[in-house]
């Protein structure tokens, strides 16, 4: 099953990370993650965000002789006020 959470809001130029909780794949998949801000995919799950605004970040298992392809979104805000 395709899973993963984030914190819900971030803040402008600090890191967040995606934290994959996938679980019963019996193939070693791998992961691009799309973070929704116009940067191209990447299979990094650290990523930081340069404005503010509410994200949609896509999580893509990559396909296997096996497995097709699955994908998995979620939203994240990401604020100015981080103090």
């Amino acid at each position: 099953t395709l899973s993963f959470c984030h914190v819900p809001v971030a803040c402008v130029n600090r890191q967040i990370s995606i934290i994959n909780t996938t679980t019963g794949v019996t193939e070693a998949n791998g992961f691009t993650y799309n973070y929704g801000d116009g940067t191209a995919p990447t299979n990094s799950p650290v990523h930081s965000y340069s404005a503010v605004g509410t994200y949609t970040i896509t999580v893509i298992s990559d396909a296997t002789a096996t497995c097709p392809a699955k994908s998995l979104s979620s939203v994240i805000v990401v604020n100015n006020d981080c103090e």
